[in-house]
């Protein structure tokens, strides 16, 4: 039944007209049914009223709709305004980066092209301009110069030897004579030292070079040195630093290493030989013992700490820097070594002291101490046995080095753009890993990458001198040089 179209929800509160309604109520049915018919009223209603606010809101989203769009429209075009333009400017200032761009990298390409030609300018012009500065004071040290000329002059002259001759001869070395062909590598394993000597040149800098070594274990460096030899065949290895020794595990690194390898360690011999006794073998390893009069107690007891390496059977000699303070006293010392059949080989200092810059200030008197020691003059007040311990372990390179010393070191022979076999037969292998051709540069290559390869072929020289005697031999010219008596190519698989 439907609701009847004159209801109204307010009759329901007037007590007239519900009596007269309940009083036609006939059943129970019939009162659910008038129930029933009053819930449909509110249903209807509410249905009319949801539809009704539902035209209203549609009418409203229309009007914002048509609203929206009516905004829209001018703000796109705006848009496309603020668009056309953005991009009409960028095109000029692409334009405008792009000349930026190639004028950065063509000031960047020319800043590179001077800074190199002034590096090798100053390359050349610096060790020119310390030989000519060194050259024009001398004068002004006239008489302490020739006070010192005369001191050594007498030492040479009136020299005799004034020690008991107990010579131990001196076990072959490593590399022997006919085997200088192999590859030959210096190695400064890293840049730390137990000593601070002022003629080094890292004194008074060992600081900086803290943490910056590449520190592996004996294993990690048998693998990469396994690969070196499996290219280049075995290899002469060369090892200094700072102090081998005070690298950790060394003597288990030199025991791996002379495996394959021949070795020679450079060393302040600071540490006790019965480190090394039994763990390396002494065929393969030599030593070169560096005196340090600052550091060590005296001449006498260093050389007879080197006999005892020579009994325990490796090869050893002994080297001092002919430091200016030293030279006075650089005659009895090599009495100390001699006597007991050990050749001390004479360095000459490269550097500054009091001013003056080095080998080039080295007096007359001074160069002819040198020449004093690299003739062997001293030899005729010597018995033969003890200069038979002292020179019947030389090899064929030993004896061409000592010319080279006087040519590069002292004469400072000029090396700029001769050919140079450093970087294919020689190589110094950096505490960082990098391999140069020599002390003084030349990159080629990390020997710890897998790809690693020395040079195929000599390269010209890029400094104006050479600052090693070792390197040395490798310029055109000398021994292992291009085309020299001793040089070889080196095995690549």
């Amino acid at each position: 039944m439907e609701p009847e179209n004159h209801f109204r929800l307010r009759f329901l509160v007037n007590p007239a007209y519900l009596t007269a309604r309940l009083r036609e109520i006939q059943s129970i049915r019939d009162l659910f049914s008038r129930f029933w018919n009053i819930l449909r009223y509110l249903g209807f209603g509410l249905k009319d009223g949801y539809y009704a606010l539902r035209a209203q809101a549609i009418r409203l989203a229309g009007y914002g709709h048509d609203g929206y769009y009516a905004l829209r429209a001018p703000a796109i075009r705006l848009a496309g305004y603020g668009h056309k333009g953005y991009y009409a400017l960028r095109a000029p200032a692409i334009r405008l980066a792009g000349y930026g761009h190639d004028g950065f990298y063509a000031l960047y390409g020319e800043t590179l092209r001077a800074g190199r030609a002034i590096k090798k300018a100053a390359e050349t012009a610096v060790p020119a301009i310390r030989v000519s500065w060194t050259r024009l004071v001398r004068p002004l040290w006239f008489f302490r110069d020739a006070r010192s000329d005369a001191a050594l002059s007498i030492a040479v002259k009136s020299f005799r030897p004034r020690r008991r001759f107990e010579p131990v001869n001196n076990p072959p070395a490593p590399l022997a004579a006919g085997a200088e062909g192999r590859p030959r590598l210096s190695w400064n394993i890293h840049l730390s030292c137990n000593y601070d000597c002022p003629y080094c040149w890292f004194h008074g800098g060992w600081e900086t070079y803290l943490g910056k070594a590449v520190i592996l274990s004996p294993k990690e460096w048998g693998s990469h040195w396994a690969r070196f030899n499996e290219r280049h065949g075995p290899a002469h290895i060369e090892i200094a630093g700072g102090e081998p020794f005070t690298y950790p595990g060394f003597a288990d690194i030199l025991a791996m290493l002379a495996e394959r390898n021949t070795l020679s360690v450079s060393t302040n011999f600071a540490w006790d030989p019965s480190e090394i006794a039994g763990r390396v073998d002494p065929a393969k390893v030599g030593f070169s013992c560096s005196f340090h009069p600052k550091f060590a107690p005296s001449a006498d007891a260093f050389a007879e700490k080197v006999l005892r390496l020579r009994k325990a059977g490796f090869h050893a000699t002994a080297t001092i820097v002919a430091y200016p303070p030293y030279l006075k006293r650089l005659v009895d010392w090599n009495d100390s070594f001699f006597s007991r059949g050990i050749h001390l080989t004479v360095q000459p200092f490269r550097g500054y002291w009091r001013g003056r810059y080095y080998p080039v200030a080295y007096t007359a008197a001074a160069r002819r101490m040198f020449a004093w020691f690299i003739d062997g003059e001293y030899l005729r007040y010597y018995p033969p046995d003890v200069i038979f311990a002292a020179t019947s372990a030389f090899s064929t390179l030993d004896g061409k080095k000592q010319r080279t010393m006087t040519d590069y070191q002292l004469d400072l022979k000029s090396t700029l753009g001769r050919l140079c076999n450093s970087g294919r037969l020689y190589g110094r292998l950096q505490f960082n890993g990098d391999m140069q051709r020599c002390s003084q540069g030349g990159y080629v290559g990390n020997f710890l990458s897998g790809d690693f390869c020395m040079c195929d072929e000599a390269q010209p020289c890029q400094f104006s001198t050479c600052e090693c005697s070792n390197e040395a031999l490798y310029i055109q010219g000398g021994p292992l040089g291009p085309g020299g008596s001793l040089s070889a190519p080196v095995k690549r698989q």
